[in-house]
């Protein structure tokens, strides 16, 4: 649990031992102009690739029966004008679910997440809260929950034992991630525990609006009163949820995107391990990717955003997106099996047992193994080139799961 130490005067990298209003208001305070859309034959909100699809008939069904508008209201609008109002209709009901508040019905992780660590963990007298502002979100919750060795944190000089570090990474809405209280400091490398990373959201924007204080967007030492308000205010979060509203979905295999990283960033905080959920593969590159029949931005609560979504390697996610019968051949191909020690190919197999008629054995392809175990795990296998005894595990890694 070390924390090395940077060049120059900054502390670096650990090792484990008005506020801003959500994108979608600004949406709203741009085109939230329904009326407007029923009487003008200009278009208020941009083409929808579901809505403009329906006819006449379709959108009238559903602006009667799920938005409850009355039909006479509708009779004289225009095509356009009934898409404008039924888009319209939904950034309304946005709003109206921000506004609940408390009341509205938030799904959380079915086992709260144990707070007693995170109650532990206090400045001591004469000691300070530092807050480490991590841009780059992916690389820092991927160390949160791996190596910190691997990511420069910049903390200032001058950190002590007793000290609190508290860390936030710019997704977007930008997340608390973690805090660590500062046990020892030795030759410049800083040990910190205990240490607590949380799987729930908790935006900076709600901190903030608790603690009537804007948080900087860079790492530095808060003053007392900050910290302590800080930390305090964090656990009431946690205690008492808000809904946290993001803009995502818009699903494409190209790389990472800023819209959304909020729910791949809670997604890795909620699954300590960095694997493929399709086929399991825990090395590479990783891409969030979201099991909806059409991939376009959604303004949904966190975490029914985390419901449909997984996070996927390269190959998956272009699978996904992508599928040809060129692809999904290869995908399914079996892996040649090849010797751990020179990487030759084409071993042969061995046989474990008496079979009927010995005789009958190709002794090209198998190998006689007899009827005594050895002691640990039997060999399954024999490089032809160097003689060297392997086994192969094999493991359905995709466990029912569809794309």
């Amino acid at each position: 649990m070390a924390k090395g130490e940077n060049a120059g005067s900054s502390v670096g990298p650990r090792a484990y031992g008005g506020v801003t209003r959500w994108p979608f208001v600004e949406v709203i305070g741009t085109h939230h102009r329904r009326a407007e859309a029923m009487t003008s034959p200009h278009r208020s909100y941009p083409y929808d690739a579901y809505y403009d699809h329906l006819d006449r008939s379709a959108l009238l069904e559903m602006l009667t029966t799920s938005a409850g508008y009355d039909a006479e209201d509708l009779a004289d609008l225009t095509r356009a004008e009934l898409i404008d109002t039924l888009i319209g209709s939904a950034v309304e009901a946005e709003y109206h679910a921000e506004e609940l508040g408390e009341d509205y019905p938030l799904r959380r992780l079915s086992e709260p997440q144990d707070l007693s660590v995170l109650r532990e963990i206090r400045r001591a007298d004469g000691h300070h809260v530092y807050w480490c502002w991590m841009d780059d979100w992916e690389t820092a919750v991927e160390s949160l929950n791996g190596d910190l060795n691997e990511v420069t944190w910049g903390l200032p000089a001058g950190v002590r034992a007793g000290d609190v570090i508290v860390t936030a990474v710019n997704s977007t809405p930008a997340l608390l991630a973690c805090v660590e209280q500062v046990s020892r400091v030795e030759g410049g490398t800083v040990f910190v525990e205990p240490r607590w990373t949380t799987d729930q959201p908790v935006p900076v924007h709600h901190v903030e609006a608790s603690i009537a204080v804007k948080l900087p967007r860079t790492t530095t030492v808060l003053a007392d009163a900050t910290g302590d308000a800080l930390l305090d205010h964090s656990i009431d979060l946690l205690e008492h949820p808000r809904p946290v509203f993001v803009v995502a979905g818009d699903c494409t295999p190209d790389g990472r995107r800023t819209a959304g990283s909020a729910v791949h960033a809670l997604t890795l905080l909620q699954d300590a391990e960095l694997r493929c959920a399709a086929c399991g593969t825990d090395h590479g590159t990783f891409e969030l990717h979201y099991f909806r029949p059409r991939h376009f931005d959604l303004q949904l609560e966190i975490q029914d955003h985390l419901d449909d979504a997984a996070q996927l390697c390269l190959d998956c996610h272009l699978l996904c997106h992508s599928p040809s019968l060129k692809r999904l051949r290869e995908f399914v191909r079996p892996v040649p099996l090849t010797c751990p020690e020179c990487g030759a190919g084409n071993p042969r197999e061995y046989i474990w047992g008496m079979p009927v008629d010995p005789e009958t054995v190709d002794s090209d392809a198998f190998i006689l193994g007899g009827c005594v175990l050895p002691g640990g795990p039997a060999p399954g296998y024999q490089c032809r080139a160097c003689e060297t005894d392997f086994s192969v595990v094999r493991a359905d890694v995709f466990h029912g799961s569809a794309f």
